[in-house]
């Protein structure tokens, strides 16, 4: 998040059993907004995605990462 802008668009691959825990943390940190799990070609949840919560500063992104 400290990388992103306000209004940032974040993507983040992963293995489909990790999609609920990803989501789950993103809305934990509570500077993500709009949270979505995508499907592969093959229907398996395989990427999540968020967009920064405007307003966020980097002052108030690192709380994801405690």
């Amino acid at each position: 998040a400290g990388l992103l802008r306000p209004g940032g668009y974040f993507v983040m691959e992963h293995a489909e059993v990790q999609a609920p825990w990803v989501a789950a943390f993103l809305e934990q940190a509570d500077v993500w907004t709009t949270i979505r799990t995508h499907q592969d070609l093959s229907g398996r949840d395989r990427a999540t995605s968020a967009v920064l919560r405007a307003g966020t500063t980097p002052a108030t992104t690192g709380k994801a990462a405690r």
